[in-house]
């Protein structure tokens, strides 16, 4: 399995910002908040799947 780092987050908030082509947030303004937050996101995605991670499978998905 693939170590994920902090660094793929910041890889994908980064074409996210500069493609805006997600399906979530498809607007002008969700993709400045998204450019103008890059780092604070990558880091809050970053922790979640970590603590998710620690979890384990079965409580994850709780």
């Amino acid at each position: 399995m693939a170590l994920i780092k902090l660094r793929h987050f910041k890889k994908a908030i980064e074409d996210i910002s500069y493609r805006g082509d997600n399906d979530t947030m498809p607007f002008d303004f969700d993709n400045k908040f998204i450019s103008d937050n890059k780092d604070n996101l990558a880091s809050l995605a970053y922790e979640y799947f970590v603590k998710l991670e620690g979890l384990g499978k079965a409580e994850a998905r709780v």
